[in-house]
């Protein structure tokens, strides 16, 4: 073909798994016009940090020598970064004091590409307009340390200068209801009991995890319209207890229209709204809801827990994460959560 084909590609599917390199090379062979690379692996998704050193080893690896091409890939490259972007994106850059004053930006880097966009709006230290926001501060320089390909970094004039987004970069875009919950948990020092069960001891934390994991899908398959019926057969599952659960929530599904298990969801919200802070940038939040009741004039909610814990010290623990089921729910479905209750594996309550 002659149109142009580029690539964007991660470093690997796992940390240990570099490829990235041998790939851009092959790549570059065939002759595509132009390669982007995502600093992080597969496994890593979005989280951990940018791998700045592996971008610049396959920058340093290959010439790409259609510059025009690529050039026009990395425009294409902005366009999403800035349309992508919906939580945060920070760009920065160093501009002279007459570039300030005159507001001429000649567009020989993105930042001045963008600056032109608000030529003659951009009288104050701090400039808001409707998608971001631009602030010119004094007290901060970018340099290069003189060596090739160096990455540039950020060097304060002023000692006492503190950045104004620091805090918002240690905000994680994306997260799950079980991660929020396990951070408070370990915050506020939820104690758990040792237990045991007639067929197995429970010696590690991953055996536990395992075996939660074993009740749930064995509580996934059960059908609550029905006589009970053992549909699954994992050896270190008390089947009385799985029995038990049908027998207590039967009991609550006799008016309902639809039944929705594993129900997954993603929700959109304020970072404030989840932890004490004064930050209103918006992040990703997701989850499973075990079991959704749909009745006539609202849902009901019920969160299976497989845990030693006192009833109270669980109302307790799970009450945030209830409250985030309760809310994506009514977001996705428009239609009032009546109850949230957690269903006590172990004890065989629901409250």
């Amino acid at each position: 073909t002659d149109k142009p084909v580029t690539v964007k590609f991660r470093l690997g599917y796992e940390d240990e798994d570099d490829v990235s390199i041998e790939l851009a090379k092959k790549l570059e062979a065939v002759g595509v016009s132009a390669i982007t690379v995502h600093g992080r692996t597969r496994s890593q998704f979005y989280s951990g940090k940018v791998d700045l050193e592996a971008i610049r080893k396959v920058k340093n690896a290959v010439k790409i020598k259609n510059a025009d091409k690529g050039y026009k890939e990395e425009l294409r490259l902005l366009y999403v970064a800035l349309t992508r972007a919906k939580n945060k994106l920070f760009i920065t850059g160093n501009i002279s004091a007459k570039q300030r004053s005159e507001q001429q930006f000649k567009h020989t880097n993105y930042m001045n590409m963008l600056l032109s966009c608000f030529k003659g709006r951009l009288e104050q230290d701090e400039n808001e307009f409707k998608y971001c926001k631009i602030s010119f501060l004094d007290e901060v320089e970018i340099k290069k340390d003189g060596k090739e390909n160096a990455f540039v970094s950020c060097e304060e004039k002023n000692p006492l200068f503190e950045y104004p987004n620091k805090e918002k970069f240690a905000i994680p875009f994306k997260n799950t209801v079980t991660g929020l919950n396990s951070n408070k948990s370990q915050t506020e020092r939820f104690a758990t009991k040792a237990w045991l069960t007639k067929s197995v001891q429970l010696n590690l934390e991953e055996d536990k995890a395992l075996i939660g994991t074993h009740y749930h899908t064995a509580l996934e398959k059960l059908d609550f319209c029905a006589p009970y019926n053992k549909n699954t057969n994992f050896e270190d599952v008390d089947y009385e207890k799985i029995k038990k659960a049908h027998s207590a929530i039967s009991g609550i599904v006799k008016n309902a229209v639809k039944i929705k298990k594993e129900a997954e969801f993603m929700l959109y919200i304020p970072y404030n709204e989840l932890v004490e802070s004064e930050i209103e940038d918006k992040v990703l939040v997701q989850g499973v809801v075990d079991l959704i009741i749909e009745e006539e004039d609202g849902f009901v909610i019920v969160d299976y827990k497989f845990s030693s814990l006192p009833i109270h010290i669980l109302k307790q623990k799970y009450a945030e994460q209830l409250a985030l089921y309760k809310l994506a729910v009514e977001k996705a479905f428009k239609k009032p959560v009546k109850q949230t209750l957690i269903y006590s594996i172990n004890s065989g309550e629901l409250f």
